[in-house]
């Protein structure tokens, strides 16, 4: 019927057309390969499931951040600020969905958690075990992406157990 929106153009070709029949965006449905990756809501995805363009897209946000941090002019407690208010909720906030293994956020933190260090004033050498150990126990209390990514998928699980979803019940 006139009213309903067409698939396909005058000449066979996929396309969006609105309800009056003409074309809402002259750019054709283009098919593509299921390991090509596509961004929506921040995250890289593709349908192979692979984390590949995911993991080089949070590489680029880790480099610029240390790149950055090493050129700023922040106090230490601007640059502690700065780690825990701008680096970590812009890496953690997809790995809800993410299968990064413990090698892969290990690489991907190891500029940022080094420029970190320097700017608060120690060796970026000091043992990953101080860096990332508990401040009760005189560590520094930075936190380590793989445990984020662990907490963060066990959020979601929680969630959908807790809200009765349809997914939670498929889960019980």
């Amino acid at each position: 019927s006139e009213g309903r929106a067409k698939l396909r153009s005058a000449d066979d070709i996929p396309s969006m057309l609105l309800h009056n029949g003409k074309e809402a965006n002259p750019k054709p449905v283009v098919q593509h390969d299921c390991t090509q990756a596509h961004q929506y809501l921040g995250l890289w995805n593709s349908p192979s499931m692979s984390m590949k363009a995911n993991f080089l897209a949070l590489a680029l946000k880790a480099k610029n951040y240390s790149q950055r941090l090493f050129k700023s002019g922040l106090s230490t407690y601007e640059v502690w600020l700065a780690y825990f208010a701008c680096f970590v909720p812009s890496m953690v906030f997809t790995f809800a969905v993410c299968s990064f293994t413990m090698t892969e956020l290990t690489t991907l933190q190891k500029a940022p958690i080094r420029a970190t260090l320097a700017r608060l004033g120690f060796n970026r050498n000091i043992s990953r075990d101080i860096v990332f150990g508990s401040s009760l126990y005189g560590g520094l209390g930075l936190l380590h992406l793989f445990v984020e990514q662990g907490i963060a998928q066990l959020q979601l699980l929680l969630r959908h157990l807790r809200a009765e979803t349809t997914q939670g019940s498929l889960l019980v």
